[in-house]
């Protein structure tokens, strides 16, 4: 008879058969099914010819949706900045091409503002402009950014308004009007408020011309041959990231040749054994070879459809080969659970039967956290998803095709009692033993079940593993056990759930850069010295205002003062066009609240604009037909830009301010691309899981037909998350674009570890809920130990980068896969244990061998006929095996 949904089986019985089916024929045609592959892996290896690696940080590593891209062009509309003719530092939208020097005393103990440093800073300047000159034939002069209608280079402040030995300054703002906050750094005062010292010094370069990046690539090569005995220079440039960017991809180019030799050995040594005819060392460097097609061919595809590349997607490749070993660990592992006195069209049939709707789970699970980790605005884990999910697609498709018709041929050489690596026909070791064989042939020769085509040796192949987890299992059912694993569980949960509430957000660009590189040490200066005073940002207002109404100006000068008033804006270091013309009327003796509108806008064009010291504000107004002032703008200067907390702070407690104007504003900085990321990376993070969550409970009640077993496997993951998340904070990694890539694999690998086991658990015909535990664990303890340990072996050499970014993928990846693990095999097993369904009542084994022996015959008779060949005890153990294996993996 037919059985019904609770018999927990109907949702795989029929890709069970099939399958079977399927694997009989790729017995029956092994080398079309291993040929195929490789044919379409060197077809789609010509689309490597268009591969593009995406360099551009702000499109890598920002919100597509950002705000500030929006309010970007809405400046560009409004304000338009000519960087050949009138430019300004504070005032671009797209920041221009440029070039930075910070300079530090040598030694580091002293400071800079002795004559003799300083000096050393313009003879610096005079080096730069001569060698630059000499190495591209253009000077700074033909490349700069240019102002004054592009009459005059755009000079550093620092350089244009500061003479060696005259002390002491004020600070942040100059006696003459000029802030130099970002300037200097590391100041310290006289009593009396001026500076009395300081310890680094900032100048800038800003370009324009087309050859400005053959420019910056001097200026770097210029600040490395600069000799001083004085003073330590450390130069930027405006590619300097995109460049040291790329430099990590390459750098992890030996890390990858590692990873891929520990990884042929692991999987190698773990399919080998001392039985020299069932050993499968060469079908476990094939395994590992199925997964490099699939790659290839995945990234073959997309780089042909223009899809480009980046280094954050360089991870992939390791993360794969544990997937994909994993894949041939369950393919290889049901192998040998068939009987050796099948023939091979058979075993394989029963191979794919049992392994291939495992390995076609795990692959489900993993493409769909990658298909949800597609559902963000961070384009750099777009990327990754993509990229590894269609390589996840091929390389289940390799599976089992390529590797199943391997196994296949390898299965010949078994049959035909070969030896695994010499090809040669080997003695089994009983009939080696029997006679008299050397111990040199008996140790690396025999094995085999087979002699003169007769079975000598029937056991079924055993892994000691499966005796060790029998035992740990047996301990874990101890109470004192559970109570001291329950302790330690809710311990993990609180220090995690703390964690989670420390976390930081954001990812800083510094961070991208490798540990010893030339733009980590300036990032490292720009930290310690030039974070007091933060960017210059641009508050618009959007809206014709009569600025020469009295209630206007107030109003206006209500506005600044909420600005001001905040605790990341400094006052009086307001730079607006009104503040100082309404200043300027009353030195020329008007009254400011009593003149018409043609006498203030006269007086502002005619005179105002056209004095050199206000000539800059005419960047800052926009002008209707009728004279009347359209828009107009106003920079604020922040402060302490120290923290990602900060930073995100100040962006949207500015961006709230204006929004409660009564006129229509918005406020601008270039740095606000970027910050956008920080209130953006949370919600995305949760919106993953929280989608990932939902899918993974449809999948885990297909899977496991019983509400508890897919809330428990819910909850499992929910634990798994809020750990990695947690502990991460105090491994020094922040919550950002990289570390959730991990958090989407985190839900993949959870469901791996977590629903396999309870599923055993539930299908277990132990009578206790101990009985059950110790069972799931005997089944499926080793191949959690193989997938979790092939995976971490992967991406192990990372953890020894010397980039943020690789080592936080280590880092993360090792706490999804290290929790994942002990889940799987510590917390919920004692938790089934404990709060598990039992058994409602034991048929007799002759029962559910005669009933499954009735369903199996109608489905598959070819299926029925080998299996009614076993004894009722046999049957019944072969059965639930089967059944417990259909569903794991890892």
């Amino acid at each position: 008879m037919r059985r019904s949904c609770t018999d927990l089986d109907c949702c795989n019985s029929r890709l069970r058969r099939l399958f079977e089916r399927y694997g009989r024929q790729v017995a029956r045609r092994p080398r079309l099914f291993v040929a195929v592959p490789i044919v379409v892996t060197l077809l789609l290896a010509i689309g490597l010819v268009r591969l593009h690696f995406q360099t551009n940080m702000e499109i890598l590593f920002t919100p597509t949706n950002g705000r500030g891209k929006t309010e970007r062009a809405e400046l560009g509309r409004l304000f338009p900045l000519d960087s050949a003719n009138d430019f300004s530092p504070t005032r671009q939208a797209h920041a221009v091409a440029s070039a930075e020097a910070i300079f530090t005393a040598a030694p580091d103990t002293t400071m800079m503002s002795d004559r003799r440093r300083l000096n050393e800073i313009r003879r610096f300047d005079r080096f730069v402009r001569e060698y630059t000159a000499n190495e591209t034939g253009a000077s700074y002069d033909v490349v700069c950014a240019k102002m004054m209608n592009g009459s005059q280079c755009v000079i550093d402040p620092w350089l244009a308004h500061h003479r060696p030995g005259l002390h002491p300054l004020a600070f942040p703002v100059t006696k003459e009007g000029i802030f130099i906050g970002a300037s200097i750094g590391g100041v310290e005062f006289e009593p009396n408020g001026l500076v009395r010292a300081f310890a680094a010094v900032r100048i800038r370069y800003f370009l324009s011309n087309a050859s400005a990046q053959a420019w910056e690539k001097a200026f770097l090569d210029a600040t490395n041959r600069f000799d001083s005995p004085h003073v330590r220079v450390v130069g930027f440039t405006s590619h300097s990231l995109e460049e040291e960017f790329m430099s990590n991809g390459i750098s992890i180019v030996p890390m990858f040749v590692i990873a891929i030799a520990a990884m042929i050995a692991f999987a190698v040594l773990t399919v080998a054994s001392t039985d020299w005819v069932r050993s499968k060392p060469i079908l476990g460097l094939l395994g590992v070879t199925s997964t490099f097609l699939g790659i290839i061919s995945a990234v073959g595809l997309l780089t042909a459809i223009g899809v480009d590349m980046s280094i954050v997607i360089g991870t992939m490749p390791m993360l794969l080969l544990g997937i994909g070993v994993d894949d041939m660990f369950i393919m290889v592992g049901a192998w040998r659970r068939t009987r050796v006195e099948d023939s091979v069209e058979t075993r394989v049939g029963e191979t794919m039967k049992d392994a291939a709707v495992s390995v076609t789970i795990t692959s489900l699970t993993d493409l769909l956290a990658f298909l949800i980790g597609m559902i963000t605005v961070f384009p750099s884990v777009q990327g990754f998803c993509l990229y590894t999910g269609v390589a996840v697609l091929f390389d289940y498709v390799y599976q089992i095709t390529f590797f199943a018709g391997c196994l296949a041929l390898d299965g010949r050489r078994e049959e035909a009692n070969r030896h695994a690596v010499t090809f040669r026909t080997v003695l089994p070791r009983k009939v080696a033993l029997k006679e008299e064989k050397g111990t040199a042939y008996r140790l690396f020769c025999s094995g085999g079940v087979k002699h003169n085509g007769e079975i000598v040796v029937k056991e079924r192949y055993t892994h000691p593993m499966e005796k060790f987890f029998a035992v740990f299992g047996s301990k874990l059912a101890l109470p004192p056990v559970k109570v001291v694993v329950l302790l330690a569980f809710a311990a993990y949960i609180g220090v995690s759930a703390w964690g989670v509430a420390q976390v930081n957000e954001g990812l800083d660009l510094h961070d991208l850069v490798k540990d010893d590189s030339y733009a980590a040490e300036y990032y490292d200066k720009e930290v310690k010295y030039f974070v007091d005073y933060g960017p210059r940002v641009n508050v618009l207002i959007d809206e014709r205002l009569d600025y020469w109404d009295a209630k206007v100006q107030s109003r206006v000068m209500s506005m600044v003062k909420q600005m001001e008033d905040t605790s990341y804006v400094g006052r009086n270091l307001t730079e607006f066009w009104l503040i100082d013309y309404l200043n300027f009327l009353r030195q020329k003796g008007h009254n400011p609240t009593n003149l018409s509108q043609r006498r203030f806008v006269g007086i502002l064009r005619k005179h105002f604009l056209t004095n050199r010291r206000f000539r800059t504000y005419n960047l800052d107004l926009k002008f209707g037909l009728d004279n009347s002032i359209e828009a107009s703008r106003f920079i604020v200067q922040t402060l302490d830009m120290s923290t990602a907390k900060r930073k995100q702070g100040m962006m949207e407690t500015l961006r709230h301010v204006v929004a409660n104007w009564p006129v229509k504003a918005f406020v601008y900085t270039p740095e606000f691309v970027y910050y956008d990321q920080y209130p953006a990376v949370r919600p995305n993070t949760l919106q993953n899981i929280g989608i990932a969550l939902a899918v993974m409970m449809i999948v885990a009640l297909l899977m496991i037909p019983h509400p508890l077993g897919a809330v428990v496997i819910i909850l499992s993951i929910v634990s798994i998350d809020v750990g990695v998340v947690g502990l991460m904070t105090y491994w020094n990694v922040n919550l950002d674009s990289i570390s959730m890539i991990n958090i989407i694999l985190c839900i993949g690998f959870s469901v791996d570890f977590s629903a396999h086991i309870t599923y055993a658990f539930m299908v277990s015909d132990e009578e206790t809920r101990n009985g059950k535990m110790i069972w799931a664990l005997k089944e499926l303890g080793w191949p959690n130990v193989q997938g979790a340990a092939s995976t971490i072996l992967g991406v192990f050499p990372l953890a020894f980068s010397a980039s943020y970014v690789f080592r936080t993928f280590f880092k993360t990846l090792f706490l999804v896969i290290g929790l994942g693990f002990l889940h799987g095999v510590v917390i919920l097993p004692v938790l089934l244990s404990l709060v598990g369904p039992k058994n409602k009542r034991r048929r007799s084994d002759a029962e559910k061998t005669s009933q499954m022996s009735d369903s199996l015959y109608k489905e598959d008779p070819l299926t029925a006929q080998s299996d009614v060949k076993l004894s009722k005890e046999k049957a019944n153990k072969s059965i639930r095996v089967n059944l417990i294996h259909t569903e794991t993996s890892v």
